[in-house]
């Protein structure tokens, strides 16, 4: 079979978008979470860039793939970027063709289209068909777990008399002060403004918060966490911080712990791809890898107009600060509380279709 690819019209297009989240993932029209999050997406075409794919002979609309801004800073400086998400392709056109003709159009216009790279977090087995479309691997995303089994959640050090913590539902003024100040060389971290924050995580049914650690003197954010509550549990979306390993970072996880116990928490998961020091403040807060099976690769197309050194420093991964939850925007049934269930092959794929 032929196909076309070309951009997505959301008039022309949307009912046929729809036909293909209800097939792949969840269904717009019956689950208001997923309604949401459809016009999000498309309804945002600064920020995001979807194209289709065409059976030529029917003109039927058979596939579809899109990515969101989501821009890093690489060495320092700044670098435009986006996470491709809703890799969907109609169960008889997965031949390879259709999946290839889709990445090659993504590939060959992502930066006409403002996307110098573009991220993407899948299963291992869906690796090889994005490598022959020009990907390449970054690393393994890990996934962490802390139970919060009684009292032992605030048995981190603690700076109570520096510090102090508040939970908000909106990114403000000071997210933008802790950006210009959290400047990392040598890492790969997001471009997170208040404003970025707000268009990614903000007024959703989702319920995302900002937990915040602040001076206690002058009111200053030294750092935060992006979460959504699942369960009975926490799951973390971003992370910010003025410094990446030592006091502050273990002052910011340790009392985010110890407010997600108090609100009703057993566990907290986090996935990481990044730099071991990371890691290790994770085990000294009690955080435990969880099995291999939850572990996803990172994958990432860098577009030729990029330096060499950026290029290269993109591809290592020690150099990253990731934190893997950034790329869902498909949320589980008992957050999304209305709708089917959605499948855990899409869960743990970012909604990258099989």
């Amino acid at each position: 079979m032929a196909y076309s690819v070309v951009p997505v019209d959301i008039v022309r297009h949307r009912d046929a978008l729809l036909a293909l989240w209800a097939d792949h993932t969840y269904d717009p029209r019956k689950n208001a979470g997923a309604m949401d999050r459809f016009n999000w997406l498309y309804g945002s075409p600064e920020r995001s860039c979807t194209w289709i794919a065409i059976e030529t002979s029917s003109h039927a609309v058979i596939g579809a793939c899109s990515v969101f801004r989501a821009n890093r800073r690489v060495d320092g400086r700044l670098v435009k970027a986006g996470v491709m998400n809703l890799f969907m392709i109609d169960a008889k056109h997965r031949t390879g063709a259709a999946a290839l003709a889709l990445q090659r159009a993504l590939t060959a216009g992502c930066h006409e289209a403002g996307f110098d790279v573009v991220l993407i977090k899948l299963s291992f087995h869906r690796m090889p068909v994005f490598i022959r479309g020009g990907f390449k691997r970054v690393g393994t995303v890990h996934k962490w777990r802390r139970w919060l089994d009684g009292d032992d959640a605030g048995d981190s050090p603690r700076r109570t008399g520096s510090c102090r913590r508040e939970i908000i539902s909106a990114a403000d003024a000071r997210f933008d002060q802790l950006l210009q100040t959290a400047m990392f060389p040598g890492r790969n971290t997001g471009e997170t403004t208040s404003e970025y924050l707000n268009w990614r995580y903000t007024g959703f049914r989702d319920n995302y918060r900002y937990y915040c650690l602040l001076h206690q003197d002058d009111g200053r954010l030294l750092g935060y966490v992006v979460y959504h509550r699942m369960n009975e549990g926490a799951i973390v979306a971003d992370i910010s911080c003025e410094t990446l390993c030592g006091p502050t970072i273990d002052e910011l996880l340790g009392g985010f712990s110890e407010a997600m116990r108090t609100d009703g928490c057993a566990w907290i998961s986090v996935a990481y791809l990044g730099h071991p020091s990371f890691e290790e403040c994770l085990r000294r807060l009690e955080f435990q890898p969880m099995k291999s099976t939850k572990d996803r690769p990172l994958l990432a197309y860098a577009d030729a107009s990029l330096s060499e050194e950026i290029r290269n420093s993109l591809f290592e991964s020690r150099n990253w600060f990731f934190v893997g939850d950034q790329t869902a925007i498909l949320l589980a049934e008992s957050v999304w509380r209305n709708g089917p269930l959605i499948t855990e092959t899409a869960l743990q794929t970012d909604g990258i279709a099989p």
